[in-house]
């Protein structure tokens, strides 16, 4: 039996613990962790310690972890501004590397600043031969809502709406579209792979505690899909998550199944669907592509067309 893929997480505390759990249960050893002070690192350690199988090192430098890890895979679950950073470091020592969504992105810097540093990310990995992965999770909706749609091959419309807490954010607005809207743009990018925007049709409306974003995605064969996101902020009570695919809507839930495990649920009517956790299926195959098996949920590449579009959409926005 061949040995284990070394993983390292860049940012192990927030998110980058369910990249943890989820490298873990993918079989990888995941051997160390990056984090910003002795002190956080000692917390995070202990707490990963305690709720899952993890024996690895925390450390709070990055070069001396890939020299002591010298891992196979890397995770960047690291502020946005420090992507590119992290992403460059750990390709440059031959890893794989899985990135949080967005793979660039830094205060005041213009949009095509920000496409040149994410272009220089997937030729550095192409260069290197290594995968270079984004994980924009809910691109794993896109076959379920196919199946629940009818199996349609063609997608005519397609709407999303998503919530968050909003928390402890800086602004909103922009703030927003920035957090939230890579997720339902990768599940268009996941419907309409071929598919580019008529940028004549954009309607942006960026609102403090809402953001609505629609317009037309024109397929290879010429077929329109009238697209639709709707983003927000709700500091307490229910969060809708929504989908719809050629009119037939869809609500999602994620919670744990009757042994305990966290999965994915996409209800339409009484008709209810479970699947496998979106995070999980994003880190398993990475993962597996890691590995030589199959491809990563969504590649660099398909994470630049996702920047580029997430940055596009809303430069003709209207501020309320």
């Amino acid at each position: 039996m061949s040995e284990p893929l070394r993983a390292v997480v860049i940012g192990a505390s927030g998110i980058g613990k369910h990249h943890v759990k989820w490298l873990l249960r993918a079989g990888c050893e995941v051997v160390g962790f990056l984090g910003t002070s002795r002190e956080s690192v000692e917390k995070t350690q202990g707490a990963l310690r305690e709720t899952l199988d993890f024996g690895g090192a925390g450390y709070t430098s990055l070069s001396v972890m890939l020299a002591e890890c010298r891992p196979h895979l890397a995770s960047v679950a690291s502020p946005m501004g420090l992507h590119y950073k992290h992403v460059m470091a750990c390709l440059g020592v031959g890893a794989h590397v899985l990135c949080e969504k967005p793979l660039v992105g830094h205060d005041g810097v213009s949009t095509d600043d920000h496409l040149f540093l994410a272009e220089r990310l997937v030729q550095a990995a192409d260069g290197a031969s290594r995968i270079l992965a984004v994980n924009t999770q809910y691109a794993a909706a896109a076959p379920h809502l196919r199946a629940i749609a009818g199996g349609q091959e063609a997608a005519t419309e397609f709407m999303m709406q998503m919530e968050s807490r909003g928390q402890n954010r800086t602004g909103g607005h922009e703030q927003i579209w920035h957090d939230l809207a890579p997720h339902p743009i990768s599940v268009l990018l996941a419907l309409v792979p071929d598919g580019h925007v008529d940028w004549g049709t954009v309607q942006c409306v960026l609102e403090e505690a809402r953001n609505e974003c629609s317009f037309d995605s024109i397929a290879g064969d010429g077929t329109v899909c009238k697209a639709r996101i709707v983003l927000g902020n709700v500091p307490e009570g229910p969060l809708t998550r929504r989908f719809s695919l050629n009119g037939v809507p869809v609500d999602y839930e994620g919670r744990n199944d009757e042994d305990g495990v966290y999965c994915t649920y996409l209800k339409h009517g009484d008709r209810e669907l479970k699947a496998k956790d979106f995070m999980e299926e994003s880190l398993t195959r990475f993962a597996a592509a890691a590995a030589g098996e199959g491809e990563p949920l969504a590649t660099g590449r398909t994470g630049l067309r996702n920047l580029e579009m997430q940055l596009r959409l809303i430069e003709g926005a209207e501020w309320r």
